[in-house]
């Protein structure tokens, strides 16, 4: 018998005790298919965050030098010159460090941010790969994303997570069951949930909801993007937490994605090892 029986409507109504999704977010979603909109919103964005301004300008003239050019002083001129993806890169995980931040708890794992970022780093990077580059940004959102539900429990429900933790490590489960046992529903579900009313896009949403559970959901592409990513983030020890492990390997998430697990991939996990290296680190100037 369940301790809890959480219902959406408990969670929806208790989601002030997590703090706002930066606002840049939900802006970058809305402008992503529009060029000239989406630079005006990097832009301002940037330009009002002083530490995001350095960042944005230290790689932009990194990138010049390289180039031979002279030095880049004016945020739309860099953001031109490194490229709009990068630059929305950086603005996403600088404002998912001011989100953590807010959240800061004491008794949630200090692998927990660390994790989300190498999941969002490996969605983007399999959506790069796998023919889904106009979700490339989308995917890193939804991986940065995908535990909002365990983050929503850690504040909730210290104390009983503390316990089902314990839980897990000692008794060898999947975390999702020992969830469904205590408050019967799993963070993937309080994750959707949320997701849906913070009124991101339903693909995201469904990424959030299914990340373990990716045959109910095949069509949507970043279903599988997110469920693999996670597998890879886990594999690769990206976050070094002992939480880490790898669960079943779905074959039809696979093929979905057409992913072959062979030598090919060595070069793409260089890259993710390098870039999760770069946006922890990011991650954590910020804090």
């Amino acid at each position: 018998m369940v301790a809890y029986a959480l219902s959406r409507d408990e969670v929806v109504g208790t989601r002030n005790i997590l703090p706002a999704l930066p606002a840049i977010i939900t802006q970058i979603l809305k402008t992503i298919d529009d060029a000239d909109s989406n630079l005006s919103v990097l832009v301002t964005y940037v330009k009002h965050d002083p530490v995001l301004t350095a960042r944005v300008l230290s790689v932009a003239n990194s990138a010049a030098i390289k180039r031979q050019r002279t030095t880049i002083v004016d945020i739309r001129t860099a953001i031109i010159l490194i490229g709009m993806g990068r630059v929305r890169e950086i603005a996403i995980i600088h404002s998912f460090a001011d989100f953590s931040r807010a959240a800061r708890l004491s008794n949630l794992p200090v692998t927990y941010w660390e994790h989300s970022v190498s999941v969002g780093i490996c969605s983007e990077e399999l959506a790069r790969k796998n023919v889904y580059h106009e979700l490339a940004e989308t995917t890193l959102i939804a991986g940065l994303l995908h535990d909002i539900g365990q983050l929503w429990l850690c504040c909730a429900f210290p104390s009983e997570l503390h316990h089902l933790w314990h839980r897990v490590f000692q008794e060898d489960i999947c975390i999702e069951q020992a969830e469904l046992d205590m408050f019967g529903v799993d963070h993937s579900t309080i994750g959707y949930w949320l997701a849906e009313h913070w009124g991101l896009p339903k693909n995201i949403g469904n990424a959030i909801g299914h990340h373990h559970s990716p045959e109910l959901a095949l069509n949507n592409p970043l279903v599988p993007l997110v469920y693999l990513a996670e597998i890879l983030a886990n594999a690769l020890d990206l976050s070094g937490g002992i939480e880490n492990h790898i669960t079943k390997l779905s074959s039809p998430a696979c093929r979905k994605l057409g992913m072959t697990w062979d030598a090919d991939m060595t070069p793409m996990f260089a890259r993710i090892e390098a870039r999760s290296r770069y946006a922890h680190k990011i991650f954590s100037l910020s804090q």
